[in-house]
């Protein structure tokens, strides 16, 4: 099952217990920093190790969390990462750059919020966005068309010597 870190501004807490609850009951691992601000390197390198084995980093996106410095943070550490970040935006109009070139959520009431997430989180888009090359049919074939072709071109040169 994936594994989820929800970034959230202090004041975005309930829905950040919310979501998690949510995904948890979905079967999913969810890791969610709780209270611990005050332990500097220490909740840095907690969080740099969550991100680290992520597969998404869910951002809830308020006016807040536009300024705070841990939730940049653990943006920047889910790009230094490469693992896929999944905006919500709540009450924002907009997101920024750093956030923008993916798909956001934008939060109206939680049971949309939830229907949003369970389409997400269906296991046919899941597997669209692994990060393993995928071979459609027509790449097989033409490989194997090439590889008959060598093997072709090889016996006949052998076969002509």
């Amino acid at each position: 099952m994936p594994h989820f870190v929800i970034s959230y501004s202090g004041s975005d807490s309930a829905l950040a217990d919310g979501i998690a609850k949510f995904l948890v009951s979905e079967g999913f691992d969810v890791w969610l920093e709780k209270g611990g601000i005050g332990r500097g390197l220490n909740l840095v390198q907690d969080i740099e190790d969550a991100i680290s084995r992520s597969e998404f980093v869910i951002v809830l996106w308020s006016k807040e969390a536009a300024t705070s410095r841990w939730v940049e943070l653990q943006i920047d550490m889910a790009r230094r990462f490469d693992k896929r970040v999944l905006p919500i935006l709540v009450g924002q109009d907009g997101l920024p750059r750093i956030l923008s070139d993916g798909h956001a959520i934008r939060l109206q009431d939680f049971p949309d919020l939830i229907a949003e997430l369970k389409r997400l989180l269906s296991p046919r888009t899941l597997s669209v966005h692994t990060s393993a090359p995928r071979w459609g049919s027509w790449s097989i074939f033409k490989f194997g068309l090439m590889l008959g072709f060598v093997g072709f071109l090889l016996a006949w040169f052998w076969l002509t010597q």
